[in-house]
């Protein structure tokens, strides 16, 4: 795994392999995005998007659903390199505005996180098919229901999930 923080070097690591490194890549985008939520830029541009969607104060929902359309419509989806696990911060994903969906789930994660959007916020990967997860999208719980955001696809709606996953992992970005 490769991971793009917010200054440019590059740290390689090994993934153990199956489910111990799905959960060792979801903890590492728990990080990035946690180290995200603290960024002032990253809280600035959050802050810019939902003020630019003309959401006002206290509609959380609104502010979830403008930073959500701002990830699956700005940010463009652009595959790793062959063979290669990138992760970038979010404030790398923000300032180059392409990623793949784990960056985008970061950048979501940590935009979230950066106006107190925390409780309930999980990073959740998915398998399609065969023993692997292919795929990773935050999900947000608040008022007794669960909200997906996926914001990998440019047709995708807010709350929609792939319908029948073979197998599902979930890492809270902060603990409750």
């Amino acid at each position: 795994m490769y991971q793009l923080g917010a200054d440019p070097r590059v740290a390689k690591s090994q993934l153990p392999p199956g489910r111990a490194g799905t959960r060792a890549t979801l903890q590492t985008m728990q990080r990035l995005a946690q180290d995200g939520a603290r960024d002032v830029t990253v809280r600035e541009a959050a802050v810019g998007i939902v003020r630019a969607a003309g959401i006002v104060g206290h509609d959380f929902d609104g502010e979830i659903r403008a930073l959500y359309e701002y990830v699956r419509d700005r940010i463009r989806f652009t595959r790793d390199m062959d063979r290669v696990e990138l992760l970038q911060g979010a404030r790398y994903t923000l300032e180059h505005g392409f990623g793949d969906c784990d960056d985008k789930a970061t950048l979501l994660a940590a935009l979230l996180g950066s106006i107190g959007h925390r409780a309930g916020i999980k990073l959740r990967a998915i398998g399609t098919g065969g023993d692997g997860f292919s795929h990773v999208y935050p999900v947000v719980s608040a008022a007794g229901r669960t909200l997906a955001l996926d914001a990998t696809h440019a047709d995708t709606a807010l709350g929609w999930e792939y319908p029948h996953p073979s197998q599902t992992m979930d890492v809270p970005v902060w603990p409750t």
